[in-house]
């Protein structure tokens, strides 16, 4: 719920788009839960049970980290292309993963 209310208001968004955003995020999650909970509690080949029970905490997991993935992607690039690196021992990290917020 707070990825997509502090993007979006990162984003320039309403409070009312991200409220909005954030509930239908979180209905879809709670009915892939449901989905797989209920496999479980039905009769089905031992193969077909964790193969459903696998897709549907595998939708979760990116619908949940997804944004977060993407938005680092996009800073790391950024920082690459604006040669903007530490150097810490023997590797160059963006310099972004360093910035303190708040």
């Amino acid at each position: 719920l707070g990825v997509y209310v502090e993007v979006g208001a990162a984003a320039g968004t309403s409070s009312a788009a991200h409220r909005l955003l954030a509930s239908a995020s979180t209905a879809v999650k709670v009915v892939t839960a449901a989905t797989a909970t209920a496999v479980q509690t039905r009769y089905v080949r031992p193969f077909e049970n964790r193969l459903a029970i696998f897709l549907c905490r595998c939708f979760i997991y990116v619908c949940s980290m997804g944004q977060w993935l993407f938005l680092h992607i996009k800073y790391s690039i950024r920082d690459f292309r604006n040669k903007s690196l530490v150097r810490v021992g023997c590797f160059k990290i963006p310099e972004y993963l360093f910035a303190m917020k708040g």
